[in-house]
């Protein structure tokens, strides 16, 4: 009895020993957190992204303009006659030279074209500025949002910890009363036991009753000892736990950077296929002389949140009619050689921007069917310039025009045997 109290005893004073460390832990937690609310946090880092997605959309309609102006100021002999002025002065003067705007078809000086591009490329310089420092904050708000989810879920489970560990010293609290209480009762049996050791018979009838009660209590230890090796393992389980949490803590900070970097790698990926296409596009329209097209670009456009995001790509088509007038028109208005066109450049500009070419140094352009001889041989030029082999196949009548500027094999010589 004496050895079941003292046991009893040392698991108490053991069990308060670690629910005061794990309340000052607790605590230490709680007074880090400081009322910083996770969800606002969240709310904020959203708002951020949003101000950047705004930013890099006014960056991406930005740049065509700029892009699209600056080669009509640099290609001063490419201007078409249609654009340039007949003023003798505008000839010795070039800065005072009129254009006609490509978007509004008014005409202008071209030193005010001039000045509106540096102005919007110095908007383009501010915004982009402005887009790294919101990409700075997000950073480092994402940081310690992650920071205090971790704290939070530890905390969470210290509580807990503490409310079993509170219960588990209630219990043996309890136990130990019991127990002294009985060792009271039973010494105070065996001293009346020993005050009547004149009535031997009903002292051995007690004495065996006390040894059948002291079977049963040691029964009971037994079962005690077991729940208590049931709690010391637990509380082993708990101190291993955390002993490795610092370790699955910096795993889960190494993925959630990997896979930041992977969407940001990714969304530098779709700008940058933005732009080559846009850039590509007009050089072919330019190159295979489209007349009635002005300009063809695509808009990316994000959705979704920043963990789920999804990027999608709208395309917008300027037309000009005989007198000049420029006006929007729609992807169904395409003749088949102009879509043939718009998928080609797509071809080629996810051919660049997944670096294809390190791997497979060759380029098959395929259902040209369509086009003449003159925008064939435009298209291959163009492909030359960023594939180092460039394969296709047309009909004899264009393959006789183009005798001569490219190898070529035929199709009946192959079957010939």
């Amino acid at each position: 009895m004496k050895r079941r109290i003292r046991k009893n005893e040392s698991a108490v004073e053991s069990l308060t020993e670690q629910l005061k460390r794990t309340e000052e832990k607790l605590d230490s937690i709680e007074v880090t957190e400081n009322g910083v609310d996770i969800d606002e946090l969240g709310e904020e880092i959203e708002r951020l992204h949003h101000q950047k997605q705004q930013l890099t959309s006014t960056i991406n309609t930005l740049s065509p303009i700029a892009e699209m102006n600056s080669q009509i100021l640099n290609e001063e002999d490419d201007v078409p006659a249609a654009m340039k002025s007949d003023d003798i002065v505008s000839e010795l003067d070039p800065a005072s030279q009129s254009v006609t705007c490509w978007t509004c078809g008014s005409s202008v000086e071209r030193a005010q074209i001039a000045d509106q591009v540096e102005t919007v490329q110095e908007i383009m310089r501010e915004k982009r500025s402005e887009r790294d420092a919101l990409t700075e904050r997000i950073q480092k708000k994402t940081t310690r949002k992650q920071e205090l989810e971790s704290e939070r879920t530890e905390r969470e489970d210290l509580r807990k910890q503490r409310a079993d560990v509170s219960t588990e010293i209630e219990t043996r609290r309890e136990t130990l009363s019991e127990l002294r209480q009985h060792r009271r009762t039973l010494e105070d049996e065996i001293s009346e036991l020993l005050e009547q050791h004149g009535k031997e018979t009903d002292r051995e009838a007690r004495l065996s009753e006390l040894y059948d009660e002291i079977s049963d209590l040691e029964y009971e230890r037994g079962q005690l000892s077991n729940d208590l090796e049931r709690v010391e393992e637990e509380i082993s389980e708990i101190k291993t736990a955390l002993s490795t949490r610092e370790t699955v803590e910096n795993d889960r900070k190494s993925v959630a950077e990997e896979l930041r970097e992977q969407r940001e790698r990714i969304d530098q990926t779709e700008q940058e296929l933005v732009s080559t296409f846009n850039e590509m596009m007009q050089r072919v329209l330019d190159r295979l002389e489209y007349n009635a097209i002005e300009r063809i670009w695509i808009e990316r456009r994000s959705s979704g949140t920043r963990m789920s995001a999804e990027s999608e790509f709208e395309l917008h088509l300027v037309r000009t009619t005989d007198e000049g007038r420029a006006y929007k028109d729609t992807v169904d208005s395409l003749s088949k050689s102009e879509r043939e066109v718009i998928g080609l450049v797509v071809a080629l500009a996810g051919y660049l921007v997944h670096d294809v070419g390190e791997h497979i140094p060759f380029v098959i352009v395929d259902a040209i069917e369509m086009f003449d001889a003159d925008r064939i041989q435009g298209l291959l030029e163009h492909f030359n310039q960023h594939a180092e082999f460039v394969i296709t196949a047309v009909l004899p009548e264009e393959q006789n025009e183009l005798d001569g500027l490219y190898d070529s094999i035929s199709t009946a010589a192959l079957g010939a045997d």
